[in-house]
């Protein structure tokens, strides 16, 4: 959808300014035409998806749309829900072109929602004169060189559209049925978040459909997934925002080694751990602290407004932020789903609903992975004190309009969240006492019947070298993650994760052995008292 735009006498991507006011659309475009019928049949479209891509291949779509079109087919089918194809969107946005793999380009190619023939025609590409490859013009040599500086754009989206029953999986899942789908091509690279602008500031704004499902390339939603999501946000209007339990997937990590296999499956607990029991709480009292912005659903009355000028605060403001603000919004979610429970006369709730799942794929390298955590923990950690930080808006009476049992709940809750919180800073002493205990213990039954390895362990060698080795992981942890990139340390930080790994393995074998020789409740021990007698 190409239009017209006061600020270039060219012609643009059609999108939303930076003060939100929307550029004219053509009503011919599909946007249009699917607000027009669903303005006639007076109902908003039930779904707006948005999936976003920066390099992945095109595979990583194929298991995504596979999820969607199942889900898609169940809408369709049953005749409770009553959707027809205007009610459903999916909306793909790519974070530029250049890093688009070939075999994507093929694929889009021929199924129609990609054609550069029309960008090189209206001027926004051409060849590169060394390798004759097509690349995105400059933004400035685009526009006409009486355009001042200032109103040049900082980004286009160049976007194709289609409706269509073969969106490229080798079988056919529509079964006839046809779907509408939109591909967004950023003219430059420029964020994830910058994504999800484009998406709820220009499509939803436009569509205002009744739910916003985000989701990542490669996350695919389990068989009637979405359906569980949506029949939880029809059952409970006040719900702002619900997610489903996310899961790696653990098929293709086995092809790629045993290295990338064990990283593979320490992310699969860690994802039950996070989801099952936190989530699961959280959801009880009302307040899911995050809904992954990889699969969740938002309700787009709930996040328009201040919860998405939150959301995008950190790309839209213009003074530089503080350290805490920057942490904060390396998990910009956290903050939209605080804004979502303490929006002003309302009482929203966030909720987790853990039949609905959905499949990801997981860094499969130790370096990716350590990256991903270091974001999400900055912004965990920085996300949390600012929910704390705003006790009072959480279960004040002036400012939302949540029942008193819940704000008494809330209160509990933030209490809780404050001594886990706290609890934060003494994670790494209290693990290194769990682990120097089991480790003699398992030393002692181990070397029992040795007795110049007894004499040993009981003169305190094992332990000093533990302490010491220990202390010297966590000296090295601190100094190479101040001093050096991760890419510069990659071979200290693989031996301080095979080291700790070590140890945990030592640790909980030794309280399995520890358990089994004691049990849960070792007997007391008797003591007789020997006194002295005289002959």
């Amino acid at each position: 959808m190409l239009v017209k735009s006061q600020f270039n006498s060219k012609v643009r991507g059609a999108g939303f300014r930076a003060t939100g006011t929307a550029r004219v659309i053509k009503k011919t475009c599909l946007l249009s035409k699917i607000r027009t019928r669903c303005l006639m049949r007076k109902r908003p479209p039930a779904m707006a998806v948005c999936i976003t891509m920066y390099n992945e291949k095109v595979e990583e779509l194929k298991v995504t749309l596979r999820g969607l079109i199942h889900n898609y087919n169940c809408f369709r089918a049953d005749p409770k829900y009553d959707l027809k194809k205007d009610d459903f969107l999916i909306f793909i946005v790519c974070d530029g072109y250049d890093r688009i793999p070939d075999c994507f380009k093929e694929l889009a190619r021929e199924k129609g929602f990609l054609d550069e023939s029309i960008l090189e025609q209206k001027g926004f590409m051409a060849k590169d004169p060394r390798s004759g490859a097509l690349k995105m013009r400059p933004l400035r040599d685009i526009m006409d060189p009486d355009v001042p500086d200032s109103e040049v754009p900082q980004n286009l989206l160049h976007v194709w559209q289609i409706t269509t029953w073969d969106v490229g999986l080798d079988e056919d899942m529509l079964k006839g049925r046809r779907i509408h789908l939109m591909f967004g091509v950023k003219h430059r690279n420029d964020g994830k978040i910058n994504s999800h602008r484009w998406f709820f500031q220009g499509v939803c704004k436009f569509l205002k459909p009744e739910l916003c499902l985000m989701l990542d390339i490669g996350t695919r939603p389990a068989d009637y997934a979405l359906l569980k999501l949506y029949n939880h946000m029809q059952a409970d209007p006040n719900c702002g925002g619900c997610c489903g339990e996310i899961e790696v997937d653990l098929n293709d990590a086995m092809k790629s080694g045993l290295g990338t296999y064990l990283i593979c499956c320490a992310q699969f607990f860690e994802y039950k751990l996070g989801h099952s029991p936190d989530k699961a709480c959280e959801s009880f009292f009302g307040f899911t602290s995050v809904l992954p912005g990889a699969y969740s659903v938002f309700r787009w009355k709930a996040i328009k407004g201040g919860p998405l000028d939150a959301f995008f605060k950190n790309v839209t403001r213009t003074e530089i932020p503080t350290c805490s603000e920057a942490n904060e919004y390396l998990a910009e979610d956290r903050i939209m789903c605080l804004e979502i429970y303490i929006k002003v006369d309302n009482k929203y709730t966030l909720a987790y609903v853990p039949d609905a799942k959905a499949f990801t794929d997981a860094p499969p390298s130790l370096m990716v992975l350590m990256k991903q955590r270091r974001r999400w923990m900055n912004g965990a950690f920085f996300g949390t004190k600012k929910v704390i930080g705003n006790f009072v808006n959480m279960v004040g009476c002036d400012r939302t309009k949540h029942g008193c049992w819940n704000k008494c709940w809330m209160v509990f809750f933030m209490f809780y969240m404050s001594i886990t919180f706290i609890l934060q800073f003494f994670i790494v002493g209290a693990t290194f006492a769990a682990i120097y205990i089991f480790f003699n213990a398992f030393l002692e039954k181990l070397f029992v019947s040795s007795y110049g390895l007894q004499s040993l362990v009981r003169r305190g060698f094992f332990s000093d070298v533990f302490v010491w080795g220990y202390l010297l992981l966590i000296a090295l942890t601190l100094i190479m993650s101040l001093a050096l990139p991760l890419e510069n340390a990659r071979f200290v930080f693989l031996m301080v994760t095979t080291g700790f790994g070590v140890l945990t393995i030592i640790t909980i074998t030794g309280m399995v052995v520890y358990l089994c020789d004691t049990g849960l409740f070792p007997p007391e021990e008797k003591y007789t008292t020997v006194t002295d007698t005289d002959d």
